[in-house]
């Protein structure tokens, strides 16, 4: 069996990541080649927030999308996200849902989980 070493380094802004490379003293790999894996963190901003919220389902609409009534009284246009589709979730009208929606467009949600 074959070790492998990977080092993953987490950098908060891309000059720290530059600094690091240039200092790198990493020993080749059997092709000569310096092997070092970056991961650049998330940055913080208003792309990253998301909303939350809870709501009934009244209409199923074709191609998984759905009509639902949130908690506090708005209707939006809301979909499957991918895993519930992957794993053949099935939501039907009266179902409670939890919704993510960006704070850009309040009109669509994508549906994350079904409550019981």
């Amino acid at each position: 069996m074959r070790k492998i070493q990977i080092s993953i380094f987490v950098f908060s802004n891309d000059a720290e990541a530059a600094s690091l490379l240039a200092k790198a003293e990493l020993p080749p790999d059997k092709k000569g080649f310096n092997i070092l894996y970056i991961q650049m963190a998330p940055k913080e901003g208003k792309n990253n927030q998301v909303i939350k919220k809870e709501g009934r389902v009244t209409e199923a609409l074709p191609n998984a999308f759905f009509k639902i009534a949130l908690s506090d009284g708005k209707e939006i246009l809301g979909f499957l996200s991918g895993k519930m589709r992957m794993n053949r979730i099935t939501i039907l009208p009266g179902d409670r849902v939890t919704v993510e929606m960006t704070p850009y467009d309040e009109g669509k949600g994508r549906i994350v989980y079904r409550l019981k």
